[in-house]
């Protein structure tokens, strides 16, 4: 087999694979209608997945017309897996994720002594214990809060943890790839694949936890900008007369409203300025990205006070026109950058060959 065709042959696997792990189940006729490949093609891909145990045959889908029936093919539970790692400024979470993004094992530590070393070591201890514990590892993605360069596998600065220019490559030591990406983006592929109600094309996604970030995503796909910082939405000011943020601002919106910020505040008034200050923020999102949904994820509860402001700023602040098509969605539960990470490493897997 030639180069050429041996590539072919792969992004041909892996485009049955991505239509298999988004319709959870199908059958070999339905996927050379989706794809346009020959049935015979489709059958060699197929056989090949079934003899690995990558994908199962589930028995006979009702059609409800004569001719031969339809065998329904699924991810087989030993298939592919992929490890996903959340650091943040007190915990490490990583989670074991399946094709299909779900779950498979988790778990968070605290973890306080965040010097890189300390937290590498950590990290290699968790990559061994998954790669001794399952076959069929597609990848580790690592979620931080940061500046990072995937192809450099570096993190340039993270104000949240106090590192600067760390290096991950000697974590580079498995059969499987290694990522090193933003947690906010991470977050934003858990909250898309797994929100309430179906996000549209153009997706902004708010995170509020430690910090205060934000992600664009198109088509599912994360716009991260010239070198990554895109989405900084924790940094538009929205108080002048507010604290001094970490950046050299004052009264950026992360100062403001971050997990620790909030952790005290109980008032119906405080929450209600809180909501008018994420407003203020996700006012200028609108006006700049026009974007089709707002999903704001949080890890403290957010209050109808805190909702009411947020939402009554937009509504007299932004042009009418692209706040009226904005559906603004606020997340019930907090989507861990372990399980986007590993979500991550599958959608890498689907889309490079």
């Amino acid at each position: 087999m030639s180069k050429g065709t041996g590539m072919l042959r792969e992004r041909n696997k892996r485009a049955i694979l991505s239509l298999i792990r988004k319709q959870r189940e199908t059958t070999r006729q339905d996927l050379a209608d989706q794809t346009g490949l020959s049935k015979n093609t489709i059958s060699l891909i197929v056989d090949e997945f079934l003899r690995e145990k990558i994908v199962k045959e589930k028995g006979i889908k009702p059609t409800g017309t004569k001719g031969r029936p339809k065998i329904a093919i699924a991810m087989h539970e030993d298939g592919y897996r992929a490890i996903g790692i959340g650091i943040s400024k007190r915990t490490i979470e990583y989670a074991v994720v399946n094709y299909y993004g779900e779950v498979l094992e988790s778990q968070v530590f605290s973890f306080v002594n965040h010097n890189p070393d300390d937290t590498k070591a950590e990290i290699m201890k968790i990559l061994e214990y998954v790669a001794a514990s399952y076959n069929n590892i597609l990848g580790a993605a690592i979620g931080m809060p940061g500046v990072v360069n995937d192809e450099k596998s570096i993190l340039y600065s993270s104000t949240h943890l106090g590192w600067k220019d760390v290096s991950f490559i000697d974590l580079h030591t498995f059969t499987f790839p290694i990522y090193i990406q933003n947690n906010v983006n991470m977050g934003a592929l858990n909250a898309m694949e797994n929100a309430p109600q179906e996000m549209g094309p153009y997706t902004f996604y708010v995170s509020i936890g430690d910090g205060v970030g934000g992600t664009m995503m198109i088509d599912h796909y994360i716009v991260n900008g010239a070198n990554g910082t895109a989405g900084e939405i924790g940094h538009i000011a929205v108080d002048p007369d507010g604290e001094l943020c970490r950046c050299g601002q004052t009264g950026c919106l992360e100062v403001l409203i971050n997990h620790e910020a909030m952790k005290n505040q109980h008032s119906e008034k405080g929450m209600h300025r809180s909501g008018q200050l994420l407003g203020k923020a996700l006012v200028q999102v609108i006006h700049l990205f026009n974007p089709d949904h707002l999903l704001i994820d949080s890890s403290y509860p957010m209050t109808e006070p805190f909702i009411r402001g947020c939402m009554s700023y937009m509504e007299k602040n932004a042009l009418a026109i692209p706040f009226n098509q904005a559906h603004v969605l606020f997340s019930e539960k907090k989507f861990s950058t372990s399980t986007g990470a590993g979500l991550y490493c599958i959608l890498q897997h689907e889309s490079n060959v």
